[in-house]
């Protein structure tokens, strides 16, 4: 995995989105991407649903760098929060945080 996400990142300092890219347009480009993976899952088409996952997590490996953090850490804290909170139930078919 971490062989992948050096190369998303060698990708994404060539093309310029970590030198000139913002943080807000990436942020976009995070929720861009999120949508079109609903309407992969929502036309029931696997191998687009496939494509844009690996979108949506080129998108946020990216945004995490230019945040100066690595993705495996994000992904460690989300890990760590949901395991040492797991106040939640599945709720018509999705996992849901009590408050």
């Amino acid at each position: 995995m971490r062989e992948t996400i050096n190369a998303v990142i060698d990708w994404g300092w060539s093309v310029g989105i970590l030198s000139l890219g913002t943080k807000e347009k990436q942020a976009d480009k995070v929720v861009e991407e999120a949508g079109e993976l609903r309407e992969a899952v929502d036309g029931n088409d696997l191998d687009k649903v496939y494509e844009e996952i690996g979108d949506v997590h080129i998108t946020a490996i990216l945004t995490a760098r230019m945040y100066g953090v690595s993705s495996d850490k994000c992904i460690r804290m989300a890990l760590e929060k949901n395991i040492n909170r797991p106040e939640g139930k599945m709720l018509d078919g999705e996992y849901v945080r009590e408050k």
